[in-house]
């Protein structure tokens, strides 16, 4: 799941003197220079730990059209075990991008193409 950079570099994570660093290296490290700043200051929103230690509000997965979306550059989750893992619980391939960990800040117009393409055939 982790790549094994990110593995070893995550204790240092919890150093607040190290975050910055490892942010753009591990999360930002294909963004531009005009969304860094703005990148940098989301970390916080974005943290998911409690992904891992608190219960899914759900019991079955809801009856919606699902995807996954995989970035294939991610210096933190590897794209392998994205590709799995969308096997796994949705039953589908997922849609490639060429980005980081965060396709959102780094290849924004990407993510909108794939959302909309998405939309287009589930309705």
């Amino acid at each position: 799941m982790f790549s094994p950079d990110w593995i070893e570099a995550g204790p240092r994570w919890f150093d607040k003197s190290q975050q910055e660093r490892l942010a753009k290296e591990f999360l930002f490290h294909d963004c531009n220079e005009e969304a860094l700043p703005w990148a940098l200051r989301t970390v916080d929103l974005f943290d998911t730990r409690h992904l891992v230690t608190e219960p899914a509000p759900f019991t079955t997965w809801p009856s919606v059209p699902t995807a996954s979306i995989v970035a294939t550059n991610d210096r933190t989750l590897t794209a392998d075990w994205g590709r799995r893992a969308s096997q796994r619980v949705l039953g589908r391939e997922p849609i490639e991008i060429q980005s980081g960990h965060c396709p959102h800040v780094s290849q924004p117009e990407a993510v909108a193409a794939v959302l909309e393409q998405f939309a287009a055939r589930s309705e």
